[in-house]
């Protein structure tokens, strides 16, 4: 084996490159598998964050619905706060245009009604009398 100080030199130097090398290499794929795993798990929580986001539109439009459900009861309480209001002043104006009359005055002033006067009986184009009431016993 005829080796020179140089040429051992020059494969212990290569044989060091070579290592140093496949570090290099295992480095770099360690640190591949390594942001492989941040990317999964990034893409998870965008997922996660997605279906937040989703779901968080559904209660804004829900809340957004009660909201509205809420401003129309008020309105409508309000409109039927005004109407009362405006009855009351009507039956107040009635009780000012007709006071009420004392219950002996009133029995004696004003008559009874009459009832209406019965109308005569028709006879029909068939010859039958109308217009009669007939008392049935059963």
């Amino acid at each position: 084996m005829n080796s020179t100080p140089s040429a051992t030199a020059s494969a212990v130097y290569s044989q060091l490159q070579r290592q140093q090398a496949e570090r290099n290499a295992d480095l770099a794929e360690q640190r591949a598998r390594s942001l492989q795993a941040e990317t999964r798990q990034a893409r998870s929580e965008a997922d996660r964050a997605q279906e937040r986001v989703r779901s968080l539109e559904v209660d804004t439009r829900q809340a957004q619905a009660e909201a509205g459900r809420a401003r129309s009861d008020v309105a409508a309480s309000e409109s039927l706060r005004r109407v009362d209001d405006a009855l009351g002043a009507v039956r107040e104006q009635i009780a000012t245009a007709f006071p009420p009359e004392s219950s002996a005055s009133a029995t004696s002033a004003t008559p009874a009604p009459s009832p209406p006067a019965a109308s005569p009986p028709v006879v029909n184009a068939l010859g039958q009398v109308t217009g009669t009431v007939i008392n049935v016993a059963v």
